[in-house]
């Protein structure tokens, strides 16, 4: 009887890394989907709701080091404003080690008074802080 509790106490100790990482992935989707739908909605507090100081690379706003969530909200409202979002879609998420990861959105819009459709890549740092919940911590774009 002892034996088994000792084989199932090694057993669950081996599958507690790989269980660990499987959580921590899902995490990591949602909070894909999470940015995905608040940059849909141009819902910047939700984007950088949560973080310790984000880094921001995106037109009209000179490359910073880490400002604080306020700041990057004010700037990323200032740089969504003129724009009628299409379609945010999720393209890529990884974790690129552990508590950080990549995340990738393809979006779609049009400048308002226009009508010709754009397409940039929205290139997100995040990780995870105190809690475990995932946060962004740089975003910059691409076309």
């Amino acid at each position: 009887m002892r034996s088994r509790a000792v084989l199932f106490c090694g057993l669950a100790l081996s599958l507690a890394g790989p269980l660990r990482n499987l959580a921590g992935q899902e995490g990591l989707t949602a909070a894909a989907e999470r940015v995905r739908g608040a940059w849909l909605a141009h819902d910047v507090r939700t984007i950088v709701a949560g973080s310790p100081g984000v880094t921001l690379r995106i037109p009209g706003a000179d490359p910073s080091a880490a400002i604080s969530p306020g700041q990057a909200g004010e700037l990323l409202s200032r740089y969504l404003q003129n724009a009628v979002e299409r379609s945010t879609e999720v393209s890529v998420v990884r974790e690129v080690e552990a508590g950080q990861g990549f995340v990738e959105l393809i979006r779609r819009y049009v400048v308002r008074g226009t009508s010709e459709a754009r397409e940039e890549r929205i290139y997100v740092g995040i990780r995870t802080v105190a809690g475990g919940r995932w946060v962004v911590v740089e975003l910059r774009t691409g076309r």
